[in-house]
């Protein structure tokens, strides 16, 4: 398709103000990240793994795009001082005419379900044909539904017999997509991801790690030492649960200093995760109290203690590999 020269300078207009924009907000968030104890540690050996004392990242708040190129006219920055709320982010716009199944439209022009309140089976599915139909005509590039369960169990047959397929499932619900543009279809695929914490906790003199034993689970029995940790609760953040797996397994208080590394397993098994990856984050973490008691979790712990770092790698073959060995002279 041919581009006019006035088109190519509004294109060139938004790009440099978008650029523009990530420089100013790069440059004040750089002096804020800590080195990091991997990559520099050839050049500046730390006496002890943990940043010196920084200034706190500030806070770089969101604002609505004003005129066509995403920039401000008040600010040359592209960042507000005004906080927006997240309810102003809602990427929704009012359903279809002529679709009776109560819905709205996201900014990918998909049209979401995510009720049925009150729809019975013999009701939904003339209610999902006619909402398809209605769709289809106002060119939506997808339907998504929202089932609740067990409220809703009648319905599922229904929505799978007309074309929609399951793409996640939770407790409470069960959601399904259905691509209404022909072709193959272009939907994003289910979560395929668990994201796994492990604590890094040094002692006072930066010469033990905390270690655990598994009580169960595949590596229980087997006398291997791990860090503790385990899996992210859903909304939790990386340090927080790093420090609660520690606390839980061991009973020792800490703080989240910085990320250390992420590794990638794409050959997890078992039911429930066969299939998915594993993104395993190592945390460092501060201990509040180096001198605190280590009282191992009666349920999932065998025993837990601090062990001395060069012990380390005759106990567990994780602690062997490249990452880990460089983590460690760090």
């Amino acid at each position: 398709a041919q581009v006019s020269f006035l088109q190519m300078g509004s294109l060139t207009a938004r790009w440099a103000c978008i650029i523009t924009s990530l420089s100013t907000a790069s440059a004040l968030l750089r002096p804020a990240l800590p080195a990091n104890p991997v990559l520099h540690a050839h050049r500046h050996p730390p006496a002890h793994p943990f940043p010196p004392q920084r200034q706190p990242l500030r806070t770089l708040s969101l604002r609505r795009v004003q005129g066509r190129t995403g920039c401000s006219s008040s600010s040359t920055t592209g960042v507000s001082d005004t906080p927006v709320p997240i309810s102003k982010w809602q990427y929704e716009r009012p359903g279809v005419q002529g679709a009776p199944l109560n819905h709205s439209v996201d900014a990918y022009n998909s049209a979401w379900v995510k009720d049925t309140l009150g729809v019975t089976a013999d009701d939904f599915r003339p209610m999902l044909r006619e909402s398809l139909d209605a769709w289809k005509e106002a060119d939506c590039k997808a339907a998504w539904l929202r089932l609740q369960s067990p409220r809703d169990v009648e319905l599922l047959p229904i929505a799978v017999e007309m074309g929609f397929a399951p793409h996640h499932a939770s407790s409470d619900h069960i959601t399904l997509n259905l691509s209404l543009r022909k072709g193959p279809s272009r939907l994003p695929p289910g979560p395929s991801h668990f994201v796994g914490v492990a604590g890094m906790v040094f002692d006072a003199k930066n010469e033990r790690v905390l270690v655990v034993q598994e009580g169960s689970g595949p590596q229980a029995g087997k006398g291997l030492w791990k860090m503790p940790g385990g899996l992210v609760d859903r909304g939790e953040d990386l340090g927080q649960a790093a420090v609660r797996e520690v606390i839980e397994e061991t009973g020792v208080e800490t703080e989240f200093v910085r990320l250390v590394t992420v590794m990638e397993n794409h050959r997890v098994m078992g039911p429930g995760r066969e299939g998915s990856t594993d993104l395993y984050c190592v945390c460092l973490l501060r201990a509040l109290n180096p001198d605190q008691e280590v009282v191992a979790q009666a349920s999932e712990i065998a025993a837990c203690q601090w062990m001395k770092v060069e012990e380390l790698a005759t106990h567990h073959p994780l602690w062997e590999s490249p990452p880990f060995e460089a983590i460690l002279k760090a």
